[in-house]
């Protein structure tokens, strides 16, 4: 995820990949949305490292996507989404 990240200095490039995840994410298959938050996860992480501030260009479209996935019914499932909004709340107060 950050040797992508580093090589595309598009600005949209994020916004592109969370495109794809977004079926994945509201997926009645809770094994595909956990797929899904755990590459959120791994994205945001690498953003925040990278200080890609492009990952809030659409903060809230992504919140408004996370936020009820911390009600899924599989606690893994809750723990990413919590992750991902934690990091996209970091990355947008710097």
């Amino acid at each position: 995820m950050a040797v992508l990240l580093e090589t595309e200095p598009t600005r949209g490039f994020f916004q592109n990949i969370v495109h794809v995840l977004q079926r994945s994410m509201i997926s009645k298959n809770v094994w595909e949305r956990k797929r899904a938050l755990q590459t959120c996860s791994q994205l945001l992480a690498v953003c925040e490292e990278l200080q890609r501030g492009d990952a809030c260009e659409h903060f809230g479209s992504l919140v408004g996507l996370l936020a009820p996935l911390t009600c899924d019914p599989m606690p893994a499932s809750r723990q990413l989404a919590v992750t991902c909004l934690s990091a996209l709340l970091r990355i947008q107060g710097e």
